[in-house]
């Protein structure tokens, strides 16, 4: 989990490199040869930007698959449980 956030962390400073140079993300990604589907991308953004507000998320013992399936699920029930909130941020 702690893998997928960090690869979630540096895609997300590249895609903001490449708003800056005005270079296409997609294009950057296959020149990198990174041949991960665009949908996996933005769930490892997703997932990033998540635990920067949530930490604690980065400890989920859960597969990857199963997260990424059923990621509006689990980050609606972070965010809206108040008693949830403050283990998740701690």
């Amino acid at each position: 989990m702690k893998c997928a956030i960090k690869a979630g962390e540096c895609l997300y400073k590249i895609g903001e490199l490449c708003q800056v140079n005005g270079k296409k993300f997609n294009h950057f990604l296959i020149e990198c040869n990174i041949k991960w589907s665009k949908s996996y991308v933005q769930f490892l953004i997703s997932l990033y930007n998540l635990s920067k507000d949530y930490p604690k998320i980065s400890n989920l013992s859960l597969s990857l698959y199963f997260i990424k399936n059923n990621f509006k699920k689990i980050k609606l029930s972070i965010i809206s449980s108040n008693t949830e909130k403050s283990y998740w941020k701690a």
